[in-house]
């Protein structure tokens, strides 16, 4: 040992000597006398001996007395081990379990230590006992090798059984230990799975497109060790979704146990799916891969409904017309269930169905089809609105209608007022409505009208002759004793009020027949358009198209509910989704189709409406939201009873004219649906 100085001083060191409990077991030597002076960096060496008396560690210090003011007395302990090396293992035995014969174990960890008071030299690491072949030591330092006084090393340990049962063997620690080899003792169990399925294939038969059926698989272990499930999945060319499980690998069927995996089939559309199976994959090496084939037919009714509108036209008030059918079919291969069967809206009271339906719901089956006869029979000069209400239990198919339309044509009329008016009420934008003006002959000679012309209505209204156009404009001659009916058509343009005059001009040259002015008004409601697809949500689905590449056309069908026929303007939110035509003219209580084409232009989702609107308008009539995905590689005018006018010079039909000279002068006499005729004498000079 040596001491030093490391100060600025000079150190003088008192005594040097050792100290503590094993003190008389140290003898120092090569020590000078004390006291000694150190200078600076100066130092002394001296060496010193132990001398053991028993095995085991033995402890003491050499104290060293100065005048260092910071450190006078300064002890250095020491230690010293004296026996033999012993090994030492943190475990007592090592316990795999059960484990796959012809598998090998996950490796188990032991510590190694030095517990004795010298080195420990270990020569080998061997495995020996009843099953020794089946247990390895596959990490440890390599023999031989020496570890210090509580020096550690770690060992790991396998087991790779080669058949079933108890299997056993000790690991040996052969070392310079002098009671070696210590030895650890490892045990396993050898097991062997069976994995069993009980059916090889499913066959669901037919299912309701829109509706489920389940069937079970149950996955059985006869063996004596567990089965682990590595891979559970529907696979095949099926669309993703029809054919799905309730259970996800992996998993662990005990010895004896089992699992039931049930299986539904969700047909998306009528066809026979067959190109799925169930895909088992175990670690049982007998049955490592298994495979249910699965099968079912998705069967559905297909609703049919022609045709979608029946237009009686014009029928006289009080009179029946001619029956009308329309026919519903069932298109599908599965029974069709109508659930409701009725007329509805405003003008359901003026049309009759027959034969009358059975109570729903009542079924029709596949191919089957049923026909049905409208009649309609106006009460007063308005137009009737209704529709054939009918609803089925088709999937993704709401309530489908048959549009009814007719107009009433009768003469009603009414005291008189400030002007004869005649209003047409509401009518949709694109559409007509007619009601009559007659003009009655109750005199005795010819009634020559020279015109018959509709003017620009009120300032605050003003609007387009043409508007309400009337199907003649003379002249005209009606003979004594009878009438003429000239009939009114109301086109509105736009949704808003309307206001004419039509004005009767008589032959001028009978000054005793003044012209007659009539207030024409109406108002112009929305179109009767709607857009409707296949799908619930009344949208178009995609579903995933490769960037570049077109999708296949899926359609829109595009509704006239009105009595005339529509033209539309169609046109896509987006450039990916293109329409087949963007101009369309629908029939009177017809439909159009609309092609829609998905090509995405990079691996994104995109979604976007396609409207329906009228020309040059931008609020649309209706749109349907299209989405997909890019992937890489009136009211009715009441009538009224005929009554005779009053002074103002006007008879109706039954009332006497007044006498006139013995040649007889025609009397001009108005009959309108809503209409008050005023005749004004004119009034010379």
């Amino acid at each position: 040992m040596t001491v030093s100085n490391g100060g600025g001083g000079v150190v003088n060191v008192a005594s040097v000597a050792p100290a503590g409990a094993d003190a008389g077991r140290l003898q120092a030597s090569g020590l000078a006398a004390f006291p000694r002076a150190l200078g600076p960096g100066a130092s002394f060496t001296f060496t010193l001996g132990y001398a053991p008396v028993a095995a085991g560690p033995a402890q003491a210090t050499v104290r060293v007395v100065s005048d260092d003011p910071t450190s006078p007395v300064l002890d250095a302990p020491l230690q010293a081990y004296v026996g033999d090396p012993k090994v030492m293992l943190d475990l007592a035995q090592i316990l795999f379990g059960d484990q796959l014969v012809g598998t090998r174990s996950d490796p188990q960890t032991v510590m190694l230590t030095n517990g004795g008071y010298s080195d420990l030299m270990v020569s080998a690491l061997t495995v020996a006992g009843d099953d020794p072949g089946e247990f390895q030591v596959t990490s440890a330092p390599p023999a031989p090798f020496t570890l210090k006084v509580n020096q550690s090393a770690t060992l790991t340990v396998t087991c790779a059984p080669t058949m079933a049962g108890p299997r056993s063997g000790r690991v040996q620690v052969v070392s310079d230990d002098p009671l070696s080899p210590a030895t650890l003792p490892v045990s396993a169990s050898g097991t062997t799975p069976a994995a069993m399925v009980d059916r090889l294939a499913l066959d669901f038969g037919a299912v309701r497109v829109a509706s489920t059926a389940q069937q079970a698989v149950t996955l059985s272990n006869a063996g004596s060790g567990p089965v682990q499930v590595l891979t559970l999945a529907v696979t095949g060319a099926d669309p993703m979704g029809v054919f799905t499980i309730d259970q996800v690998a992996p998993l662990t069927i005990a010895p004896g146990g089992s699992v039931v995996v049930t299986v539904t089939f969700s047909p998306q559309q009528v066809q026979l799916y067959k190109m799925s199976a169930l895909t088992i994959g175990t670690d049982d090496p007998k049955l490592p891969m298994g495979t249910v084939t699965l099968a079912g037919s998705g069967v559905s009714p297909v609703l049919s409904v022609s045709p979608m509108a029946l237009d009686f036209g014009t029928v006289p008030v009080g009179q029946q017309s001619t029956a009308m059918p329309f026919t519903i079919a069932n298109t599908g291969n599965d029974v069709m269930q109508v659930t409701a069967l009725q007329l509805g809206g405003p003008g359901q009271v003026a049309f009759t169905l027959t034969p009358a339906p059975p109570d729903p719901p009542f079924a029709i089956a596949p191919g089957a089809s049923q026909t049905y006869r409208v009649t309609y029979a106006p009460t007063d000069g308005s137009g009737d609105d209704a529709q054939v209400l009918i609803s089925t239990d088709v999937p993704g198919v709401g309530d489908v209608t048959v549009a009814l339309t007719g107009v009433g044509a009768e003469a009603v009329f009414a005291a008189p007022v400030d002007m004869d008016t005649l209003d047409f009420g509401g009518v949709a934008v694109g559409g007509r409505k007619s009601l009559t003006v007659t003009i009655q002959n109750a005199g005795t000679a010819d009634l020559r009208i020279v015109s018959l012309t509709v003017t620009t209505g009120s300032p605050d209204m003003p609007v387009l002759s043409n508007d309400f156009a009337p199907a003649e404009t003379g002249p005209l001659a009606v003979p004594p004793g009878q009438s003429h009916v000239v009939t009114l058509t109301f086109q509105p343009t736009a949704a808003t009020s309307y206001a004419a005059t039509l004005e009767i001009d008589p032959d001028p040259s009978d000054p005793a027949i003044l012209p007659v002015h009539v207030l024409l008004s109406g108002t112009g409601v929305p179109t009767a358009v709607s857009c409707v697809t296949s799908a619930p949500d009344n949208g178009l689905d995609f579903g995933q198209v490769a960037v570049g590449a077109a999708s296949p056309t899926q359609f829109i069908t595009v509704l006239n509910a009105a009595g005339t026929a529509q033209a539309v303007m169609v046109a896509s939110g987006a450039p990916e989704f293109a329409i087949d035509q963007d101009a369309v003219t629908i029939a009177a209580a017809g439909k159009a189709t609309v092609g829609v084409v998905f090509t995405p232009g990079a691996a994104q989702a995109y979604g976007a409406p396609v409207t329906v609107s009228l020309p040059g308008s931008a609020a649309p009539l209706c749109s349907v939201q299209v989405r997909g995905v890019g992937i890489g590689t009136s009211a009715p005018t009441d009538g009224g009873e005929l009554v005779p006018l009053t002074s103002r010079g006007c008879l109706m039909a039954g009332a006497r004219p007044p006498e006139r000279d013995a040649g007889g002068l025609p009397v001009l006499v108005l009959l309108a649906a809503g209409l008050v005729a005023r005749r004004e004498r004119r009034r010379s000079g």
